[in-house]
């Protein structure tokens, strides 16, 4: 008489047993970069939803808890992951001329930095036309005695170029828009504010 309940149970827990180890968690796996993971089932997630602020931890490390930014994600070299770019403001990373952009590329092993532009405004884009194998990126230059305009960068094979104003290429346009202009952010973590008393 106890064997059939008995049995029943055993079917109930290896039922529910089995349908936990297939089913498939619709939410993404990601490192602190953004990049989409490899799960525990070995299975590629997509890329990470676009986000401002993706690595935080680098725009504190780089620029202190009350560091200016904005910063955007694009797939640069077609490999599904977004590969990160950041801009810095502030005293230390900004003249008359423009800010600091950041180019990292992203990959399941981390970030490679391969870009650190000077005198760059916002906003930033892309451009459909690419270079050794990554996208060409375009940014806004102006002030410092020079005309507003929108400059090419791009990748040398190593890097992308670390001045736009140098051996200028002009475009007729920002192509599609990865960082748009507007005022600067300070890092904010899952609790809030690094810092309260940032200006």
């Amino acid at each position: 008489m106890l064997a059939k309940p008995l049995q029943l149970l055993t079917l109930l827990v290896l039922f529910t047993a089995y349908g936990a180890a297939n089913s498939t968690d619709e939410s993404a796996t990601a490192d602190r970069s953004g990049a989409s993971v490899q799960d525990n089932n070995g299975a590629d997630s997509s890329p990470q939803p676009l986000q401002d602020g993706h690595m935080m931890g680098w725009i504190v490390e780089k620029a202190g808890v009350c560091a200016r930014y904005r910063s955007g994600q694009f797939d640069l070299d077609g490999d599904g992951l977004n590969d990160s770019l950041i801009y810095l403001g502030g005293p230390r990373f900004c003249g008359t001329g423009g800010c600091k952009l950041y180019v990292h590329r992203v990959s399941p092993a981390g970030e490679t930095l391969l870009g650190q532009t000077t005198v760059t405004r916002l906003p930033v884009g892309v451009l459909e036309s690419q270079t050794n194998g990554m996208r060409d990126l375009t940014v806004s230059v102006g002030g410092g005695g020079m005309a507003p305009s929108v400059r090419i960068l791009r990748f040398d094979g190593e890097n992308y170029a670390s001045n736009p104003t140098v051996e200028p290429i002009s475009a007729e346009g920002i192509g599609e828009l990865i960082i748009s202009d507007g005022e600067l952010r300070i890092p904010v973590g899952n609790d809030g504010p690094y810092s309260t008393e940032c200006d």
